[in-house]
């Protein structure tokens, strides 16, 4: 496009007053900026024209006088504020904090409007070489000439921590005051913060809350610390953000935890008559809880109480071990203090700390250590199972929960207590010998005693019904299961399946005894040897009827099963005989053995010696005692011995007791308790049972050896230890003896250069 020559004249720009006198020029416009800014100072802004002054800034900006302007504009603050510093540090202790507050209000609101002033310079001049803006350095120029100052300095960190103190007295302190001088120092310096604010205060705060604890601690109880306690750290969180302390939240509540709750945590727990432990004992789960609450907010103090507490059921398991004295003739009063300790530590842990995983698996570990301890628990807990089964559910809840459903008498809990889903109830019951059974190590033990005892239950019924397999007897043996596999109660379910097959068989076998006439009923136990937890012992000499039977039986059972060889055990059955008395005719219910011996006596009336009926019965003279015990010296005396002795001798003589008599027509006689037998049994079965774990010490073993190749001795031991923790927890002691056999027989080697690796020989 083509312009005119007029057109041309009128578009010439004249030349910059700055290109003629740069030095006159920069004077004028800093005077118009000069003038400006020293009249927003003074806040007499009213006649103060704006765009002059923005043009002035754009001017010096725009011809490289940036330097200059911003220089020249903190020097002039710089001296603004040396004034304010002076003003400041005049004023009494009173007026300190509101002046000092107010000069920074006055001064932070001239900023703002001086960088609006000097906008063009802020966007272009200041981020292109990198400085402050105008503002910060404003107020970093207030904080150097008024908080820098040593004299406003130690009156502003005394003032500002007197009133955080005064608030935390009585709550009167100025929050509004603190509030702002920390808005202050947060616009200019953290360190300024930090010195004037954080550190007097985190000082302050750990004395004063020391004071309180030793004053709470003396005067007051473990529950009524942890309310106070509680409501001080509340107020106190509350209180740092009414202070504007929120950048030092976590240091400032860091210490006051340290002083209300770390150190005198031990003394809190230990406190007489209502520390942890008093606290436990009485089920003050409400007050346990807030101990627990407090406490969690350090981790050492936590660590603590939980020690305490697993250290108080170690000492309670102890001390009804010592109390009940335990046995397994004996069993129920130390396993139901055991049961009832257990329920008292769910109670607790559910209503303190259901979360607390650390805690649940100290109070586990406790159980473990104490049950340990004691050793005839395994057996104790076996034999309780088996009064369990044998006296009922409802008999032995009763027992089981009579202390509980006292406390709750009040309550409609009590009423549904033997119900079987009831809280008081079979389930709960079962669940709670569960629990207990979790804790023994020798599983594998108490699977042998309780087959032991289960075999005795199912052969003191009929063959020709299922009395014996109870539903109680099989939810036991279902929640066995559950816990430790199925490989665990194989044979328990074997005994099962064969007193099932015995009753479908004898139904047969009676309709056989049916059509052949046999004067008397006739059923039988078959067992498959090796699942029963019996030694077939040597039979006794069975009277001809007797003898018929089981003859027909084994006819009967051979067409069934052909080769299969059928062993009796008599020592494990029954006999119920009708007996003529001269008053009256009884039924007597006896062992096998028993009937053998007394029908010895049926065709005599004479007197039959000891050597006589041993030979006769083929009993050994053990067994032969204390039959003849049960039947001459018991409750119910069917025979007389001629010595007037409670001892059974080889000499002695017996008739039967014609002027017998009893109340009822129906009689059991008992059978003799033969302690010292007893006892080897139960030795017998530790015995076993530590027969049994040696293959399965030593196929650990090689399975390890197998996978790892070459291990050294601790680290083998471990990994032996945790793959049988599940059966049994083998010494280790027992655990070397079973590498050194292995070795022996050349499954492992020892390494040539450390002998405390062995190594498997493939």
């Amino acid at each position: 496009m083509m312009l005119s020559r007029h057109q041309q004249h009128k578009l010439q720009v004249r030349r910059s007053a700055a290109r003629s006198d740069p030095e006159k020029f920069v004077e004028d416009q800093w005077s118009t900026i000069e003038n400006a800014i020293t009249a927003i100072f003074a806040e007499e802004t009213s006649q103060l024209r704006f765009e002059p002054t923005f043009r002035a800034a754009y001017n010096l900006v725009f011809n490289g006088k940036g330097d200059d302007l911003y220089s020249r504009s903190t020097a002039l603050i710089e001296k603004r504020v040396a004034l304010l510093s002076s003003s400041v540090a005049a004023v009494s202790d009173d007026e300190f904090l509101d002046t000092l507050l107010e000069a920074w209000q006055r001064f932070h609101r001239a900023m703002l409007t001086i960088q609006d002033v000097l906008q063009y310079m802020e966007t272009n001049y200041v981020p292109e070489v990198g400085r402050q803006s105008i503002r910060d350095a404003g107020a970093r120029l207030f904080a150097v000439a008024v908080l820098d100052e040593q004299h406003n300095r130690t009156r502003a960190k005394r003032l500002a921590l007197a009133q955080v103190t005064q608030d935390r007295v009585d709550g009167s302190g100025n929050a509004e005051n603190v509030y702002a001088l920390c808005e202050l120092l947060a616009t200019s310096d953290d360190q300024r913060y930090v010195e004037l604010v954080e550190k007097p205060l985190i000082v302050e705060a750990a004395e004063h809350f020391e004071r309180v604890s030793k004053t709470m601690l003396a005067n007051g109880t473990c529950p009524s610390y942890c309310e106070a306690a509680e409501r001080l750290l509340s107020e106190e969180r509350q209180r740092v953000r009414r202070f504007a302390l929120a950048r030092s939240t976590e240091d400032i509540e860091r210490e006051v935890v340290s002083v209300l709750v770390a150190k005198p945590a031990k003394d809190l727990i230990r406190m007489p008559s209502s520390g942890a432990v008093d606290l436990f004992d009485r089920e003050d789960l409400s007050s346990l809880r807030a101990l627990h609450h407090l406490l969690s907010r350090d981790a050492a103090s936590l660590d603590v109480l939980r020690e305490v507490l697993v250290a108080h059921v170690k000492a309670l398991g102890a001390a009804a071990a010592e109390t009940a004295s335990p046995s397994a003739s004996e069993p129920e009063p130390y396993v139901v203090a055991v049961l009832a300790l257990r329920r008292k530590c769910t109670r607790v842990l559910n209503g303190v700390a259901p979360s607390d995983d650390v805690l649940a698996h100290g109070l586990h570990k406790a159980f473990e250590a104490f049950l340990s301890a004691c050793a005839p628990a395994c057996e104790c807990v076996a034999s309780f199972v088996d009064r369990l089964m044998r006296r009922g559910a409802e008999a032995t809840c009763d027992l089981v929960f009579a202390d509980d459903r006292s406390a709750e008498a009040s309550t409609s809990d009590a009423s549904v207590a033997t119900q079987q889903g009831g809280k008081y109830g079979v389930d709960a019951l079962l669940d709670n010998i569960i629990e207990i059974f979790r804790y023994i190590a020798d599983k594998d033990l108490f699977a042998t005693l309780y087959r032991q005892h289960l075999a005795r239950r199912l052969l003191s019924g009929s063959a020709e019904d299922s009395s014996g397999d109870s539903e109680l007897e099989l939810q036991f043996a279902s929640r066995l299961k559950l816990e430790c596999g199925f490989q665990y109660t194989a044979k328990i379910d074997a005994m099962f399946s064969d007193r099932r097959v015995s009753i479908d068989m004898n139904q047969e076998f009676t309709r056989v005894l049916a059509r052949s006439r046999q004067p008397f009923a006739f059923s039988v136990h078959v067992l498959t040897t090796g699942v029963w937890p019996i030694s077939a012992k040597n039979p006794c000499v069975l009277p001809a009827p007797m003898q018929a039977a089981c003859g027909g039986f084994e006819d009967f059972y051979h067409q069934m099963h052909s080769g299969r060889k059928l062993t009796w055990v008599t020592s494990l059955g029954s006999a119920e005989v009708r007996t003529r008395f001269r008053a009256r005719t009884h039924d007597l219910f006896l062992t096998t053995h028993q009937a053998v011996v007394l029908l010895r006596f049926a065709a005599r009336d004479d007197a039959v010696s000891f050597g006589t009926l041993a030979t006769e019965t083929g009993l050994e003279e053990s067994e032969l005692k204390r039959t003849l015990f049960a039947l001459s010296c018991g409750k119910h005396r069917v025979l007389i011995k001629q010595a007037a002795s409670k001892k059974i001798d080889t000499s002695d003589s017996f008739t039967f007791n014609q002027d017998f008599t009893a109340k009822s027509a129906r009689v059991r006689i008992g059978t003799v308790a033969a302690t010292r037998e007893r006892d080897t049994e139960a030795q017998r079965t530790r015995a076993t049972v530590e027969g049994d774990r040696r293959p399965q010490i030593e196929a650990a073993i090689v399975r390890s050896m197998k996978a790892h190749r070459a291990m050294d001795h601790a680290q083998l031991v471990a990994e032996v230890t945790q793959q049988l923790a599940d059966r049994f927890l083998p010494s280790p002691a027992e655990i070397k003896q079973r590498i050194e056999s292995l070795i022996e027989r050349d499954f492992l080697s020892r390494s040539d250069t450390d002998r405390r690796v062995y190594q498997y020989e493939t």
